[in-house]
């Protein structure tokens, strides 16, 4: 009898096994019902190999929430010397960057576009950096203080998730 039993709960634990692997489980989906799924992304470098990979992530992080049943709420909230990055200034600045720029760009175009995104630039930021708010991309709200943002985002219910 006690040989049975192991051999039906062997086979038992192989079916769920090939359950589990059948099933592509993306993050915590399973623990998510429907409906809107609320970020804030705090994006504070300069770096532009890494912003712009992190634009490309969220843009396809977006697409996934979608293919998940959600109604992604975004903000990408720029602060620091990331706000240097969506200027014109910049844009002149380098002949080597400008490829890159390029890119930043469209995404953050592309971004801007999307149901249920925002895009916004930290004054308090393009004051330290001199930055002139007439030069900053048309694509983005300048908002006063980005730590305002951050706090008031966050007690609505939008998840951080900080980009440094």
């Amino acid at each position: 009898m006690r040989k049975i039993i192991t051999i039906c709960m062997a086979a038992f634990i192989c079916f769920l096994s090939h359950i589990a692997l059948s099933e592509e489980i993306s993050g915590a989906s399973y623990l998510l019902d429907k409906g809107t799924s609320s970020v804030i992304w705090d994006i504070n470098t300069a770096n532009l190999t890494k912003l712009k990979t992190y634009l490309e992530i969220i843009e396809e992080t977006y697409y996934q929430l979608q293919a998940e049943g959600k109604s992604p709420e975004m903000v990408l909230a720029f602060r620091g010397e990331s706000v240097r990055v969506i200027s014109s200034r910049m844009e002149k600045a380098s002949t080597d960057a400008f490829p890159e720029l390029l890119d930043i760009s469209a995404l953050t175009k592309r971004l801007s576009n999307l149901k249920g995104v925002r895009l916004e630039a930290c004054l308090i930021a393009a004051r330290i950096y001199q930055v002139d708010k007439s030069e900053l991309w048309a694509n983005f709200v300048p908002v006063t203080n980005t730590f305002l943002s951050l706090i008031q985002f966050q007690s609505a219910g939008f998840a951080l998730i900080p980009i440094y």
